[in-house]
C-alpha cells in the first residue's frame, strides 16, 4: 500500500480532522500539530503535509516546519500553513515514509520559512539548547534571520513543554536573551507580540522590545500573578487577568497605532485595551528581562515567541490559543477530532480476457477491482506489470490512465505484445 502527494510516493498517511468549532476564518494561518509518525526519518525530514482544498476537492501540498522529533517514540511536533473557515471541519494529511526524501530547503515552496508569512518578523520555537551562550543559538523560523543569543546559560536548560520544547529561565542566575538584530518595530507602528509560557513562578519580564525611555518599550510581563503590559512609564498597565502557571499559557498584545489590546488564553483581558501613543525605539527583542534596567528577571519556561508587523485580529488570537493549548487528538479540549490512517493505493488480482492462449497482439481488456485514494490528482497513471508467481511475465508497452475519479471494477485496457490468459496481478506504480 502506498500514497501519493505532489507526485511523490509515501508508505504512511494520516488524515487529521481539525475541529471546526475551534477555528475562525483566516488566511495563511500557522497551525501546530503533535502526533506519532512511526518510522519517520530523523528530524522528520521525510514528512510532507497536504490539505483537502474545499474549492477544488483535491489534496494539495502546503508548507510545513518540523519543530522537534522525539526519537525515543517518534513523536513529532510540527507547524503548517493553511486557510481556515469558521465552524467548518478541516482535513489535513500528514505523509511520511520515503527513504529518498530529505528536509526541504527552508526557503522552498513547501519549506519551513514559508509557514510564516511576510508579516512575521520573528518566530522562535525555543527548541535549541542555550548552554554555551553561542551567538544566534536560538533560531528564528522566518526568513528574517532574527536569531537570538542566550546569556549566562552554563547548564542545559532545553526542556519538554506540554506539547513541544522550551527553555527554562532562572531569575537567580539570571538567564536572559537578546535577538542579534533589531526586529524592525519602531515608533507607533502597528504590531503584535505573542508569548507562550509555562510554570512561571516569579515576577518577571517575559518578552520586551525597545530601549530606556517613556513609551519607548513594548512588552509582556508576569507581575503579581497577572499579565502586565509594559510600555515604560504612563503606558504601563495591569490587565487585571491572572496568567495561569500550568499548561501552555498564551498571551498576546496587539497595537493598531493608537490602542493596545491584550489577551490571555485567547480572550480579551479584564482591562482589554488602553489608548497609548507609543514611541518604541527600534531595538532587539529581550527575553527574561527589560532593556532599561534589566530587572525584573524571569523564572519560568518560555516555549515560543512571535512578533508581527500587523495587528492580529481577535479571531486569529482565539484560533491560535485553541490550537496551541492542545495540538493533539487526545486530552482536554483537543484541536483535532481524529487522526486516522488513510486507505492507500493497492494492487489486486485480475482476470485477463479474452480466454485465448496466448492473447492476440493488440488490445486486451482487463477487468479488475482496484482500490486507491485520489491523492490530489485528477487522474492516476499506472505502469502495469503483469506478474505470475512473483516473477515479471510481461510488461505493458504503454501506461494506463485511470480517471478522473474512477469507479471500482472499471475495465482497464492495456496494450501488450504477448499475454497469457489466466489470473495475474497488476501492480500499480506512480508514473
Amino acid at each position: 500500500m502506498f500514497y501519493i502527494l505532489s507526485g511523490t510516493q509515501f508508505t504512511n498517511c494520516v488524515r487529521c480532522t481539525v475541529d471546526g468549532s475551534k477555528i475562525s476564518t483566516e488566511t495563511a494561518i500557522p497551525l501546530a500539530m503533535k502526533m506519532v509518525c512511526a518510522g519517520v526519518k530523523t528530524g522528520g525530514a521525510d514528512i510532507r503535509v497536504g490539505w483537502l482544498n474545499p474549492s477544488t476537492g483535491l489534496i494539495e501540498e502546503i508548507p510545513r516546519e518540523i519543530e522537534y522529533h522525539w526519537t525515543s517514540d517518534d513523536n513529532v511536533a510540527l507547524f503548517y500553513k493553511v486557510n481556515t473557515t469558521a465552524s467548518t471541519n478541516l482535513a489535513i494529511f500528514v505523509y511520511w515514509g520515503n527513504a529518498s526524501l530529505t528536509e526541504p530547503a527552508a526557503n522552498s515552496t513547501y519549506g519551513s520559512q514559508n509557514v510564516w508569512d511576510s508579516n512575521y518578523k520573528l518566530v522562535a520555537h525555543m527548541n535549541q539548547e542555550p548552554n554555551g551562550n553561542a551567538i544566534g543559538a536560538i533560531k528564528d523560523s522566518t526568513s528574517n534571520g532574527n536569531n537570538i543569543t542566550p546569556h549566562n546559560f552554563s547548564t542545559n536548560r532545553l526542556v519538554d513543554t506540554t506539547y513541544g520544547k522550551g527553555i527554562s529561565f532562572l531569575s537567580t542566575v539570571p538567564h536572559t536573551m537578546t535577538s542579534i538584530n533589531n526586529v524592525g518595530i519602531s515608533g507607533a507602528s502597528v504590531r503584535t507580540l505573542e508569548t507562550f509560557t509555562e510554570s512561571i513562578s516569579t515576577n518577571g519580564a517575559i518578552a520586551n522590545i525597545g530601549t530606556n525611555g517613556t513609551n519607548y518599550q513594548y512588552g509582556i510581563w508576569y507581575l503579581s500573578s497577572d499579565m502586565y503590559f509594559h510600555g515604560h512609564g504612563t503606558t504601563d498597565y495591569d490587565t487585571g487577568t491572572i496568567m495561569p502557571t500550568t499548561g501552555n499559557v498564551y498571551c498576546a498584545a496587539t497595537y493598531d497605532g493608537n490602542t493596545v489590546r491584550t489577551y490571555v488564553g485567547g480572550s480579551p483581558t479584564a482591562i482589554p485595551s488602553k489608548a497609548i501613543v507609543l514611541a518604541t525605539i527600534s531595538q532587539s527583542l529581550q527575553l527574561g528581562y527589560r532593556y532599561s534596567d534589566n530587572t525584573p528577571y524571569l523564572t519560568g519556561i518560555i516555549g515560543e515567541i512571535r512578533i508581527s508587523n500587523i495587528q492580529r485580529s481577535a479571531t486569529y488570537v482565539s484560533t491560535i490559543n485553541n490550537n496551541m493549548k492542545n495540538p493533539t487528538v487526545s486530552g482536554t479540549s483537543p484541536f483535532y477530532l481524529s487522526m486516522a490512517d488513510e486507505p492507500g493505493i493497492t494492487s489486486t488480482a485480475m482476470t485477463i480476457t479474452p480466454s485465448e492462449t496466448p492473447c492476440r497482439t493488440g488490445i486486451c481488456t482487463v477487468t479488475a477491482t482496484v482500490t486507491w485514494q485520489n491523492q490530489g490528482k485528477s487522474s492516476i497513471i499506472f505502469t502495469p506489470k503483469i506478474i505470475t508467481d512473483g516473477t515479471t511475465y510481461a510488461q505493458a508497452v504503454s501506461d494506463v490512465t485511470i480517471g478522473p475519479y474512477p469507479a471500482e471494477s472499471s475495465p482497464i485496457q492495456i496494450t501488450t505484445s504477448t499475454l497469457t490468459t489466466g489470473v495475474h496481478s497488476i501492480c500499480p506504480y506512480p508514473n
